[in-house]
Formats: C-alpha cells, sequence, structure tokens
C-alpha cells in the first residue's frame, strides 16, 4: 500500500442554504475555511441535506497513526479494510437514488463473519464510465464498489483529496456507536487512469479503531 505524501485539502464549502450546516468550532473565525465543511463531503451532503454535521480539514500528517495507515493512501478502501480486519467486505447499500446515469448511494461496509460495521460511506457514481457487467453489479448493490473495480474493471487511479474529522449522530448510529465519537475520514476520487474521467466521489468516514497498524 503506497503512502501519500501529506495533503490539504484545497477548497471547502461554506454552509449555504439547501446544505447541512458546518457548526463553526470554538475559537475560530468563521472566515477561517477550516471551519467549515469539505467541499468532498458533496456526496454525503447531495443524499442528507438535513443533518447537521461539525466538521474540519486536517492534512494527511495530522491523522492518528491507525487512521492515517488506513485513509493516506491511493488504494480502495475495501481491500484495505480486508487487510486490516482479516477478512472479507460486505455493502450494506442504506440509501439509494439515481438519476439517470448518475447513481447516489448512502453506505455501510460490514465485516462478512463478524457483522461489524467498519465504514460509513456516501458515494456519487458516474455509471456511464463502467463496463455492463460492473455497471450490472453496482446497481444489484450487494458488493463494494473496490471489489467490483478489482473484479472486473476497468482501471481506475484513486486519488484523495481532503482528509477530515467529524461529528454526526447520524454517522455515530449508522456505525452502531453508543456514544458520541469524533470520527476521521477522508474523500477521495475514483478516475479513469489518466485521470481525465470521474468514476465515482466519495465520503469515507471510519468508526473509532484500536490503535494497530493497518494490515
Amino acid at each position: 500500500m503506497r503512502a501519500l505524501d501529506p495533503l490539504v485539502a484545497s477548497s471547502l464549502l461554506p454552509a449555504s442554504a439547501g446544505r447541512p450546516r458546518s457548526s463553526v468550532p470554538t475559537g475560530r473565525s468563521e472566515d477561517d475555511p477550516r471551519t467549515t465543511a469539505l467541499e468532498g463531503l458533496e456526496p454525503l451532503l447531495a443524499l442528507r441535506p438535513e443533518l447537521e454535521i461539525v466538521a474540519d480539514a486536517v492534512e494527511a500528517f495530522e491523522l492518528p497513526p491507525t487512521y492515517r495507515a488506513l485513509l493516506a493512501h491511493d488504494q480502495d478502501m475495501t481491500s484495505t479494510l480486508e487487510a486490516h480486519h482479516g477478512e472479507p467486505i460486505d455493502l450494506e447499500p442504506l440509501v439509494w437514488r439515481r438519476d439517470e446515469a448518475v447513481l447516489r448511494r448512502e453506505v455501510r461496509l460490514l465485516t462478512r463473519t463478524t457483522r461489524r460495521a467498519v465504514e460509513y460511506g456516501a458515494i456519487t457514481i458516474e455509471l456511464g464510465g463502467f463496463g455492463d457487467e460492473a455497471r450490472q453489479a453496482i446497481l444489484e448493490g450487494r458488493e463494494p464498489l473496490g471489489s467490483i473495480l478489482a473484479r472486473c474493471g476497468p482501471q481506475y487511479s484513486s486519488r484523495p483529496h481532503g482528509f477530515f474529522h467529524l461529528r454526526s449522530g447520524h454517522v455515530d448510529e449508522v456505525l452502531d456507536l453508543t456514544r458520541a465519537s469524533r470520527l476521521w475520514g477522508r474523500a477521495n476520487r475514483l478516475a479513469s487512469v489518466d485521470g481525465e474521467r470521474t468514476l465515482a466521489t466519495v465520503v469515507e468516514v471510519l468508526p473509532p479503531l484500536r490503535a494497530q497498524a493497518a494490515g
């Protein structure tokens, strides 16, 4: 798994009508862009405009070590989480919306045997970038996108463009957490190998993890 150089989110999305309000952390000015939600949270905002989210951008080196190993890389999250947890990962769709060639869905990923929730995700998939077999598998909603890409393509690049921590009662609930937690995640873009065509944009949020190395 190839680690990336530290990344800084290049643009942040201010709270506005029709989008979740991103609360300003205590002690920071509203003019500070790090007090607003990452633009990369758009896949989540499009599906859950009613959510109250507190989010802050961070650089890759600011992630706690275990989270940095799981998030700051250019691989797909499915295989990364399978290696970390030692078992296959299954997809559970929560919300599903299709608009012509664009599929938006809110999901969680579960370990196959122990059925632990190991990721919350919101993804926008550009169906036109996939062949028939992959597109059919995506629409069936039984398999994580990373597994589909590994099995039947197309070839792609994974390009994380922002890391963050957030608080959200909704995400806590989806991840089966019993108390409010600060959660770490990334905004990622899956693209054609040459980077010219976006295949998917995704928000990936991890539950609290034990302090152990990935893999």
